[in-house]
């Protein structure tokens, strides 16, 4: 699963890049609260986070997701001055089962899916739909 935190570039550039940082480390420590110890979650670069969920099933999955997206949206962020940052989060994932696991094809699939958020107006959820997702 791919998370791409909406117009970041926006936060920068109206709070700040230190407002930016406590931006980028309160959600991933909200992504890291809310999600079970046996699943790996990792800033990827920029404002994107990578995260994996081992053993579960594409329902649930979705329901991770979705609790993800609606958590960072209805939470926002406080900075020490009181000025509170909305933030939000588009998701791409790709689904495989562990014979079929091929990270750099996922990692595609799943960046595809999380462009698809975009396009689609951000603030959602894409599986991806190609030979790699269940």
């Amino acid at each position: 699963m791919l998370l791409d935190l909406d117009h970041f570039k926006q936060v920068n550039d109206k709070y700040g890049h230190v407002a930016g940082d406590i931006v980028l480390t309160e959600v991933s420590a909200r992504l890291k609260a809310n999600l079970r110890h046996i699943d790996l979650i990792s800033r990827f670069g920029g404002e994107e986070f990578l995260a994996i969920l081992t053993d579960t099933t594409k329902e649930r999955a979705v329901i991770v997701a979705e609790r993800l997206r609606r958590l960072i949206q209805e939470q926002p962020v406080c900075l020490a001055d009181g000025t509170n940052i909305q933030v939000t989060v588009s998701i791409g994932m790709a689904l495989s089962d562990a014979n079929s696991a091929q990270c750099a094809a996922m990692l595609k699939d799943a960046d595809g899916a999380l462009y698809a958020s975009k396009a689609e107006g951000r603030n959602l959820v894409t599986i991806a739909s190609s030979r790699t997702a269940a």
